[in-house]
């Protein structure tokens, strides 16, 4: 029902140029998009849409959004008219064909920016951005500040954000960005509860019937209408609980009378029914907290089923599926889309974490984890799972059975070779010799392995073993298992996020560096390091995929604690196919650490001119990175003709 309000209201139609939508209550993204489509299917304007989910965090990126708006886009682009624009074919091939170059959020406003111009009326519809974190907030405001409240409201692309009106780090949205359109929705709520509560009864009551008092369930639905303030979490909970909890009349009575008022106090109602004992609902909240990627149902069974001491996989201590879900007391939920398990509602981690900050006397849910341990503690189960003998190379057992095969008897290779009888003599034919003999051959071991489908824990494990732990540490119970996944080749299950340029060891570590570079890996860094005889061949090439060197990819991202270690082996003057040093990417991107890292080196040449004549200098102050210019002046970075003007203009030095 809302969100038919919202297409049907005329100010949301016209969507002027800017519309955010204050979102008291959980929307469906589907029935959105679906909307929207619908809606403005007549209009031919194409739609692009991005859902914010807590659920995927390497996805609440403000480069990961702007990535999904430009494939959007071109997809768009591609079926209507079967090319793209001539302006940026060549960035597409570069940030998004099959030898990529990882873009940063510069590269991808300028190509978004110049797709826009291509597609002008495009609808653009975030939901969620509440969900991102502060940083990626600000970065994603902006960038929505800079392209679009720019243009004629008229005309021109139209932009809908479904979120609250604050996001992390206390900014409202309608402040951040001024003169920004505004609906609540709020007052429009009570018909869809309503609705809501009145179906969710009716659907319940067909599995198990909580009572046949016609009259208490009136009660029941005009009780958890008054009293929801509007909102669809608090009301699905207090049905899950009285469908739980209650078995007489008496009891659905009784906890009408004492409802929990807030959020928090539901979910300390849920938490006190949860038993801590036996460990099952601890683990289960750690996967749906820490994974990076909800998990199906058939993987989390596998997740929760064995110990960090365990050495072989065993099928019979998997839950079953709904102890995985009953055990946490409606905290989570088994999605019926997709079949992967979530919170009730992405509050319930913030709970948690809230919890976690108790005194420990005070702490209703003990053993739960920061982020960062708790991300640790994934990736350490993951390396416990993939070192299980089970995913070792199997070999046959030698076999006893032998072939045969015929060849040519010597006598009669003799017979073919031209020239004397010496041959002849040589090898004399007897008088049961034939023209062949029989030879035999052991047959060889052949190597198996089980099948893949068996381990339904397994796809999620090789994909995120290695960024799991990025903070593991030589002291973890998972370190030495650590070592030999991430140092050894297992080519039967391919266990590697990295890719190597080759089958030599200098390849295979070629590919592990470049990778602990980008990913900022320090504990698999250490591990390479440990080879240096190796890493000084590879260490200066550019890496596998990226075209550009290890320590121009740290300056690029920023990466001052990596560059820090790579300075003791990788030449810092040392340039790209483009030219540059590492210094020209510091300078360009605006890494004022960086730079001043680089330029207290020995022996650093900070005024190098890259394949388009660019210096350091007039890439810092070409794009107004005021401090990084005056770190290269003081350095005595040489001011030439073409910097003067931007240097003289933007900051009065000469």
């Amino acid at each position: 029902m809302c969100i038919s309000w919202i297409w049907q209201n005329n100010d949301s139609v016209r969507l002027a140029n800017h519309l955010l939508l204050y979102n008291s209550l959980t929307t469906n993204r589907t029935a959105v998009i679906d909307a929207a489509q619908t809606q403005l299917s007549e209009d031919k304007f194409p739609v692009v849409f991005f859902y914010c989910d807590y659920g995927y965090s390497g996805e609440l990126d403000a480069s990961y959004i702007v990535s999904s708006f430009i494939k959007q886009i071109c997809e768009f682009l591609y079926q209507q008219f079967g090319y793209y624009p001539e302006n940026v074919a060549s960035d597409l091939r570069k940030f998004f064909g099959p030898k990529r170059i990882q873009p940063d959020f510069d590269d991808l406003q300028v190509v978004f920016s110049r797709l826009c111009r291509s597609v002008p009326d495009t609808i653009y519809i975030i939901d969620g951005v509440d969900a991102l974190q502060e940083a990626h907030a600000i970065r994603f405001l902006k960038f929505i500040q800079r392209l679009f409240c720019s243009s004629d409201a008229s005309q021109g692309p139209r932009i809908l954000l479904l979120s609250r009106d604050q996001v992390p780090g206390y900014i409202n949205i309608g402040t951040f960005i001024h003169g920004i359109y505004q609906i609540s929705i709020s007052t429009n709520a009570e018909q869809d509860i309503k609705h809501y509560i009145e179906t969710s009864i009716d659907e319940k009551m067909k599995y198990r019937t909580l009572t046949n008092d016609v009259s208490l369930l009136n009660e029941i639905k005009n009780t958890l209408l008054t009293e929801s303030s509007q909102m669809f979490l608090w009301a699905y909970l207090q049905l899950e609980i009285l469908w739980d909890t209650c078995r007489t009349d008496a009891d659905i009575r009784c906890a009408l009378t004492k409802l929990p008022r807030t959020i928090e106090q539901i979910y300390e109602h849920c938490v006190g029914r949860i038993n801590f004992q036996d460990g099952w609902a601890l683990k289960v909240l750690k996967w749906v907290s820490f994974a990076k990627r909800p998990l199906h149902i058939e993987e989390l069974r596998e997740a929760v089923a064995f110990q960090s001491t365990d050495t072989k996989w065993n099928a019979n201590k998997k839950p079953q599926r709904d102890f995985i879900i009953g055990c946490c007391a409606n905290l989570v939920v088994l999605d019926p889309v997709d079949n992967c398990v979530r919170f009730a509602h992405s509050s319930v981690k913030q709970y948690l974490e809230e919890d976690r900050k108790r005194v420990r006397e005070e702490m209703l849910v003990s053993g739960y984890p920061a982020e960062g341990n708790g991300d640790l503690e994934c990736g350490e189960y993951c390396v416990t799972y993939l070192s299980f003998s089970d995913f070792s190379l199997q070999l046959t057992s030698p076999s006893t059975q032998n072939i045969a095969t015929s060849i040519p008897s010597p006598y009669s290779i003799a017979l073919s070779v031209p020239g004397t009888g010496f041959f002849k003599a040589l090898f004399r034919k007897s008088q049961n010799q034939t023209n062949t003999i029989s030879l035999p051959l052991r047959t060889i071991p052949i190597p198996t392995a089980p099948s893949r489908a068996q381990y339904k824990f397994l796809d999620y494990a090789i994909a995120n073993w290695a960024v799991h732990t990025r903070h593991i540490y030589c002291e973890s119970l998972a370190w030495e298992n650590f070592v030999q996944l991430a140092m050894h080749v297992n080519e039967t299950w391919n266990f590697h996020p990295w890719v190597s340029g080759g089958r030599s060891k200098d390849s295979y570590l070629h590919g592990l560096f470049g990778w602990a570079v980008k990913e900022r890996h320090k504990p698999l860094l250490s591990l390479v390091l440990g080879m240096k005889s190796s890493l000084h061949l590879v260490c200066n090439l550019p890496m596998v995929g990226e075209g550009l060197p290890a320590i121009h990819i740290a300056s690029k991202l920023g990466y001052e604690d990596i560059i820090q270690i790579l300075l003791e082996f990788c030449d810092v003057n040392n340039v790209d196919q483009d030219g540059c040093t590492p210094l020209h990417h510091a300078a360009s991107n605006g890494h004022t650490d960086v730079a001043r890292l680089f330029l207290h080196q020995k022996g650093i040449k900070f005024d190098v001119h890259s394949t388009t004549h660019c210096t350091p200098l007039w890439l810092a102050a070409s794009h107004g990175y005021h401090d990084i210019v005056s770190l290269l002046i003081h350095k005595g970075a040489r001011i030439e003709i073409q910097d003067e003007i931007v240097v003289v203009r933007l900051y009065g030095v000469r």
